[in-house]
């Protein structure tokens, strides 16, 4: 195998790693915190912890089902140009 098709392979993968938690089911910390009951999405009450995501809730929801699910979530996470440590203090 050569050394230019390695390297193409070591890419993709790392870069199919990057991506996996929030596609294969898992979710960050960010909005494991803010999941309080711990049912896999964010609902418009635990949205109200944080000011950025419940301000901007409408629009993150891009399926419209009246919830944040994962993928929703990192999609704010990735906007957000200086994220806190603290998700429930993160404003966009």
């Amino acid at each position: 195998m050569s050394v230019k098709r390695l390297m193409a392979l070591g890419i993709a993968f790392s870069a199919a790693v990057a991506v996996l938690p929030v596609h294969a089911g898992g979710a960050s910390a960010g909005f494991k915190a803010l999941d309080t009951d711990a049912d896999g999405v964010i609902n418009m009450q635990e949205a109200e912890a944080n000011k950025g995501i419940s301000a901007n809730y409408n629009k993150l929801d891009s399926n419209k089902d009246g919830n944040l699910d994962a993928s929703e979530f990192s999609a704010f996470e990735s906007s957000t140009a200086t994220p806190s440590a603290d998700p429930k203090t993160m404003v966009k």
